[in-house]
């Protein structure tokens, strides 16, 4: 592959640069492979090139303008405590209890 003045890779999907580079990696291509291949890396190099039309802003500008992925806010609300006094009910639906406390099954070794 070349790359051009902007940096941006020029796709050259060769048959023999291919069949090169699948070597080099220890892979051994068939004929028919080599040609899906090519077809596969010319039709991920169409979405790149669509990808890289997508106007995204610089991270500053986006964080000064208020760019994000969604508007809610959530609100934020004051702690309260409240008391719970059903603990014996959570304690007889327990299948296993040691006086004031649950007993689980060991799941470390």
């Amino acid at each position: 592959m070349q790359e051009n003045r902007e940096g941006v890779m020029m796709e050259i999907f060769e048959r023999n640069e291919i069949k090169n580079l699948s070597r080099q990696s220890g892979l051994w291509l068939k004929n028919k492979e080599i040609t899906t291949l090519q077809g596969d890396l010319k039709e991920l190099s169409a979405y790149l090139k669509k990808l890289e039309e997508i106007e995204i802003p610089e991270i500053d500008q986006a964080i000064e303008e208020g760019y994000w992925m969604h508007q809610n806010k959530t609100s934020l609300r004051k702690d309260q405590v409240e008391t719970f006094d059903q603990k014996e009910l959570l304690r007889t639906n327990a299948p296993k209890r040691n006086q004031n406390y649950v007993t689980v099954p060991k799941v470390m070794k």
